[in-house]
């Protein structure tokens, strides 16, 4: 019988190509698109939502998949919340004025929220610290920011 069972689920393409520093972290290479608003991740090709509402826009967990699942952005409709895993892809520790990648410019120092359980505690979920660059894990009620990803598909548990 087991009385713990943890999951994990890691998704890692690699690249001749990428850009890896002494620290064994991936660097990842970035570009914004002004016109859409949005940033995307050359090396996993994930799109981020990178609109005003980025750093305006406070939701609890359903109703931040919600937002995600309805978002229209850049003529793209299939729009989703990230796992926590995925927003710390976004962390640039090395970024003297933000913890974010700089390609970002709607970011608010704060708590945004991330579609990832703590399996553990099923009241608990992730949240990524914009002001830290740190995974949180908090109550799964709680309101927080909202960063919406399309790309790889998300995980369901």
């Amino acid at each position: 019988m087991l009385s713990d069972v943890f999951l994990m689920a890691h998704e890692i393409s690699l690249d001749s190509t990428l850009d890896v520093s002494p620290k064994g972290q991936l660097k990842h290479t970035f570009k914004r698109d002004d016109l859409k608003n949005i940033v995307i991740d050359l090396n996993l090709k994930y799109m981020w939502q990178d609109n005003i509402d980025a750093k305006q826009i406070r939701k609890g967990l359903n109703d931040a998949k919600d937002y995600c699942h309805k978002l229209t952005l850049g003529n793209f409709i299939d729009w989703r919340l990230p796992t926590i895993e995925e927003l710390e892809t976004i962390i640039d520790h090395s970024n003297l004025t933000s913890v974010v990648n700089s390609q970002f410019k709607n970011v608010k120092s704060d708590y945004y929220i991330s579609a990832s359980p703590l399996l553990s505690d099923i009241d608990t979920i992730s949240y990524m610290d914009f002001s830290q660059g740190i995974k949180y894990d908090g109550n799964r009620k709680g309101k927080a920011y909202v960063r919406c990803v399309r790309g790889k598909q998300e995980y369901k548990f």
